[in-house]
């Protein structure tokens, strides 16, 4: 069994369009390194880990046989991508291309760092989960409630400068929940999931 996780960088789209300011796009990037914490986890459970991605910032910092740096690899190319999505156990990973591909095949998801707050729901998303960035507004100085981010308007925010211009600075999930995010995929995945009522 494996898992694949995926993140996005600004880097990507820059090195294949270098002649375009990419920037107000930053707002849905996020580190890989976050997300080793999550990769080791899943491996403790027994699954490989592949790193997805054509064209990343960074390698992967960290030797593990059993966590694969696919993105880096020589051997990746489209055909593979899409063999290795349609046979993953499930993913994890920001709303984009490799999460739509691991969707459109009908695998499960789970969705960290997702900004816009709505960000990837109108395509239909099935079998997701989500966590999206957490929103401060530096004006208040604290985080904003769902019920300010709505009346904001700010969860349809598609610009970088959108969030700068309303002084909001957008917070990446910390890896713990990224972590917590795929166990509760994986156990959903195996069944093995149950709900807990909350007073």
């Amino acid at each position: 069994k494996f898992v694949c996780f995926s993140n996005r960088e600004s880097t990507y789209l820059d090195k294949i369009y270098p002649d375009r300011d990419w920037s107000y796009h930053d707002y849905r990037d996020s580190d890989v390194r976050n997300y080793i914490p999550a990769m080791e986890e899943m491996v403790q459970r027994g699954y490989y880990v592949l790193r997805m991605g054509s064209v990343v910032k960074r390698p992967l910092e960290i030797e593990n046989p059993h966590i694969i740096d696919y993105a880096c690899s020589k051997e990746r190319n489209e055909f593979m991508d899409l063999y290795i999505y349609a046979h993953c156990h499930f993913a994890v990973g920001v709303f984009s291309g490799p999460i739509d591909l691991a969707n459109s095949l009908g695998k499960p998801v789970a969705a960290v760092n997702t900004v816009p707050l709505l960000g990837g729901m109108s395509h239909g998303y099935r079998n997701t989960i989500i966590s999206p960035k957490l929103l401060f507004n530096e004006s208040n100085g604290r985080l904003m409630t769902l019920n300010e981010i709505i009346d904001s308007n700010c969860l349809n925010y598609s610009h970088s400068n959108e969030f700068k211009e309303d002084g909001i600075k957008l917070i990446e999930n910390e890896s713990d929940m990224i972590t917590q995010l795929a166990i509760e995929v994986a156990d959903r995945t195996n069944g093995i999931w149950r709900e807990t009522k909350t007073e």
